[in-house]
């Protein structure tokens, strides 16, 4: 069309059907259902910005969709992004419409796994990367001696950044180790799709923990330290006994306060006593109210429901 548009000397139509998509495209970010947000991974700077975020193919082992945003934010092929706050889900751009002049769009696929560069202590990781499989394609066996023996024949397709540490963490004949098995790279492809760098992996069984140097995984959430509490029932009805118990104990002793609020006294109103390192508490008045447990410096409120 822009040729066409050229040799009629009319190039102000082809860039005004280019600014009306664009413009389509800045009204859908604002009101579009499929509307996100997203901001590139690895990079420090990286702000959030809005893109839009349409279905493609959702199958059992891989989810596409199709990615719009506008060109000022550069994404390009083999870019890794998160998608929306919440989620924190990451994908991989893996090809663009080149016939699509007004802003980019491409096919994206869901990332689910990091490559670990430090398979002792995980300090850094690469790019996150797309994986399908293990696919069982076909079953070759081997006779021996009377022995049948089947060889490994699993395989991976996975999709990564185009990056020089990519390229020589995964080299042809290389190993690594994902879900426990190992595997080895059969099939580099650094050409088909310029940023992405596509490996196809079979299944191998003659690793050794010596030759073993990078780890493909799913990312492990932040585990919290572990926080000393009282355990034990917030929401209790008059007469029913309830424990409490410190999740980590200590030394220490329990007791019971009332709210300021209320003009009785403990022994008015409930019942406890130690049990060991338990603590047997039966709310004895019929009538509704708080309680507060103390153990040291921990203390827990508990909310005493009306009998009916």
């Amino acid at each position: 069309m822009k040729k066409r548009a050229t040799a009629a000397n009319n190039d102000r139509q082809h860039n005004r059907m280019i600014m009306d998509k664009l413009r389509s495209l800045q009204r859908a970010l604002l009101y579009s259902y499929q509307a996100g947000w997203i901001k590139k991974d690895n990079d420090p700077n990286a702000e959030w910005v809005r893109a839009l975020i349409n279905p493609d193919k959702v199958k059992f082992d891989y989810d596409e969709k199709i990615l719009s945003i506008e060109w000022e934010y550069g994404f390009h092929p083999g870019d890794t992004f998160e998608w929306g706050k919440d989620t924190g889900s990451h994908w991989i751009i893996l090809k663009t419409e080149d016939t699509e002049l007004a802003y980019f769009r491409g096919n994206i696929r869901r990332c689910q796994y990091l490559v670990a560069v430090d398979p002792e202590t995980h300090e850094e990781f690469g790019q996150w990367c797309a994986i399908r499989g293990p696919v069982e394609t076909k079953i070759n066996t081997i006779q021996k001696a009377g022995i049948v023996a089947d060889v490994p024949n699993l395989t991976l397709d996975i999709y990564m950044t185009d990056t020089e540490q990519n390229r020589r963490t995964f080299e042809r004949y290389k190993r690594f180790e994902f879900d426990g098995r190992y595997w080895k790279v059969q099939a580099p492809d650094f050409i088909s799709t310029p940023g992405i760098y596509e490996i196809q992996a079979e299944e191998d069984y003659e690793c050794r923990e010596d030759e073993m140097f990078v780890r493909v995984e799913e990312p492990k959430e932040p585990v919290p330290d572990d926080v000393n509490e009282i355990l034990g029932d917030s929401s209790v009805k008059p007469t029913e006994e309830h424990y409490y118990y410190l999740k980590f104990p200590e030394d220490g002793s329990w007791s019971i306060t009332l709210p300021a609020t209320k003009n009785k006294e403990v022994d008015d109103v409930l019942e406890y006593k130690v049990i060991g390192n338990r603590l047997k508490v039966t709310w004895t008045a019929m009538l509704s109210g708080a309680y507060i447990i103390h153990y040291g410096e921990y203390e827990k409120t508990v909310n005493v429901e009306s009998l009916f």
